[in-house]
């Protein structure tokens, strides 16, 4: 049996910041835990604990301190995928299930058929769980920051975005399916950031582009909070022709923006009013940001 000791010391020499001595002790109780954690919930799979404290280890933030960045692993997850990596079979086959769900998750979402989906299984197969030219097999990869099924859903969806777009068909992408699938976990939520500075990106571009008036009528409205009425007075105008005025300056900010977003990420219009609707609450706050 391998003593506590062991497993410290294998956590230490695969920590790059190295463990601060005030918190060894607890550093090394964290790390035990992880271990039987992951042990406790993989009981047909065989991994050694000092492979799996090193493997914690190596996957740990350096900004951090060792104890800061052991809090929050998934441990149960991180164990599964280190015995992937080292080839066990009864993780690769628990995985490879896992996978297989996710990707009805996906298929689900994308509305792409059984054809399309196991393509995308097959592809990510591979990268999981084959060496790959001077690197080790993609499952090394995952860091145990939020559920090893959502970190799947997310190279699955990207792979599915890329079948369709080599067969030259537009994903209408449901993602407040996977939102709702995801929850909050981290993964999902770095999608969604990545989403976020596409979306913000294409916003400004179509906001530069507004006329002069157009932009005044906006920051009346958004950053001075003035009501259609006050807008009607400023321009002399009857409140219904100004909120007409509004009306349709955010409809075709958000028609453009739909147009530049489609264009940049070489997507159909409906998924990227897909990828609006996930990350809708960040555009009021970019026109405030943006008319500043």
């Amino acid at each position: 049996m391998v003593s506590a000791s062991e497993i410290l010391t294998a956590f230490r020499g695969a920590f790059p910041a190295g463990v601060d001595d005030t918190e060894e002790s607890a550093v090394a109780t964290a790390v035990a835990r992880a271990v039987a954690a992951g042990a406790d919930a993989w009981p047909g799979v065989a991994l050694a604990p000092a492979a799996f404290a090193a493997h914690i280890a190596a996957r740990l933030p350096e900004d951090r301190s060792a104890l800061a960045g052991i809090v929050g692993i998934n441990a149960a997850d991180l164990y599964l995928a280190c015995a992937c990596r080292a080839g066990d079979p009864r993780a690769l086959a628990a995985c490879d299930e896992l996978l297989r769900n996710e990707a009805v998750t996906v298929a689900g979402a994308a509305r792409v058929d059984a054809a399309a989906k196991d393509e995308a299984v097959q592809l990510v197969r591979t990268l999981l769980f084959l060496p790959r030219p001077e690197r080790p097999p993609a499952i090394d990869d995952y860091a145990g920051r939020g559920p090893l099924r959502a970190w799947l859903r997310v190279i699955l969806t990207r792979e599915v975005i890329r079948i369709a777009k080599d067969r030259g068909r537009d994903l209408h992408f449901d993602v407040d399916m996977l939102d709702a699938e995801a929850g909050d976990d981290p993964t999902f939520a770095a999608m969604k950031a990545q989403y976020r500075d596409q979306l913000a990106a294409a916003f400004r571009a179509v906001l530069d582009g507004l006329a002069p008036r157009d932009r005044t009528l906006l920051r009346y409205q958004v950053l001075d909070g003035l009501s259609i009425d006050e807008i009607g007075s400023i321009y002399r105008v009857h409140r219904a022709t100004a909120a007409r005025w509004l009306a349709k300056i955010r409809a075709d900010l958000i028609d453009a923006t739909l147009k530049r977003l489609s264009a940049d990420l070489a997507i159909g219009e409906d998924s990227a009013a897909s990828i609006i609707r996930l990350v809708q609450s960040q555009l009021e706050m970019s026109v405030i940001r943006h008319l500043r």
